[in-house]
């Protein structure tokens, strides 16, 4: 037989978004999906998840998502029902996943949508299952299979912020754990929508873990995407990646007060680390801004429209490095090292 995952869990803090997880090995029986932590499931005995790697885009109004999954099955050739859930909160609004594709072996497979007749998850009973996007796999004896699933959707809500979170814990219904997550980040909105760092992160057994302070977690920048690689994963069903965007972030850097005693980039001396979430162009703006802050008049017109609407932003002269303070110059070198890494 076949089994499944089910999903979700809302970290809560007034937090509200769509969730999207990883391809689960489900048991689906007269239109309803048997999730996996039943008595009446267990994870697959054969065939083990070898890999994803997990490409979102972020756009202004919607982000994309691509996930690529490698399998391996050790046992004899096997048909196994793979279902991906469609889901909302129990709100009056819910977000809609659109223009779902999914492959196998890079060909384009049909699937259909199965309503979920169990309905609530057993932990959170605003989490709501509508139903599950389910595809029928053959999986080769000793064979390596890969499998993608394509959608875009909007972005659910964090506050004042944009949340994106994907469910990756559904990987614990395949053998062992998964050998290893890459997480990829593209950030096309535009230089004023932030990936915020300290809201980038994993909540695993329902605890908030920072990405950039996990020891097995490697970050990286790469032509302006932030990647974010895992290895031997072994999750539970609810653990998920949560990132949150700043919209309209026009400072560039947190902070919360304007006045100059509080002027972060002139109090707090950057790392390369610290620039890992911003892409080249908001580096330039935030090097830029450095210069803004001491009145400099700029020729760019990017620059001139981006600052135009600083109520902090008193243009008077050319500035000259000399009018830098120690801090302010650091970063300034800091920020160019860092531009000039990436392509």
């Amino acid at each position: 037989m076949n089994k499944k995952f089910f999903f979700t869990v809302l970290f809560s803090l007034l937090l509200s978004s769509l969730i999207n997880a990883n391809d689960a090995y489900i048991e689906a029986a007269g239109g309803s999906v048997l999730p996996i932590d039943s008595p009446h499931a267990s994870a697959h005995p054969y065939i083990s998840m070898k890999s994803e790697v997990i490409k979102i885009d972020l756009e202004k109004d919607f982000y994309r998502v691509h996930v690529d999954f490698v399998f391996y099955n050790e046992g004899d050739s096997v048909k196994v029902k793979v279902g991906f859930p469609k889901w909302h909160y129990g709100s009056s609004k819910t977000i809609e996943m659109r223009n779902f594709k999914t492959s196998v072996n890079g060909k384009t497979v049909d699937y259909e949508i199965i309503e979920d007749k169990g309905a609530e998850t057993p932990l959170h009973k605003s989490d709501v299952v509508d139903s599950w996007f389910v595809r029928e796999i053959t999986f080769p004896s000793k064979t390596t299979t890969k499998t993608s699933v394509d959608y875009d959707c909007e972005y659910g809500h964090a506050g004042f912020n944009k949340g994106v979170e994907y469910l990756f814990g559904t990987g614990k219904t395949w053998k062992n754990p998964i050998g290893s997550q890459t997480i990829e980040i593209t950030n096309n909105i535009g230089p004023s929508s932030i990936i915020l760092d300290d809201r980038t992160f994993f909540i695993e057994s329902d605890e908030w873990k920072k990405a950039e302070a996990l020891s097995d977690a490697e970050i990286e920048n790469i032509d302006d995407k932030i990647i974010i690689t895992r290895k031997n994963l072994s999750p539970d069903f609810f653990d998920k990646f949560r990132l949150e965007i700043a919209d309209d972030y026009y400072t560039l850097y947190p902070y919360a007060d304007l006045s100059e005693d509080n002027f972060r980039l002139g109090k707090y001396r950057l790392t390369a680390r610290d620039l890992l979430f911003f892409t080249k162009e908001q580096l330039r703006y935030m090097r830029n801004m450095i210069f803004a802050w001491h009145g400099n008049i700029f020729q760019s017109a990017d620059l001139k429209q981006w600052l135009k609407g600083m109520d902090w932003y008193k243009p008077s002269h050319k500035v000259d490095l000399s009018e830098l303070s120690d801090i302010e110059l650091e970063n300034v070198q800091t920020i160019q090292i860092e531009e000039a890494r990436r392509k």
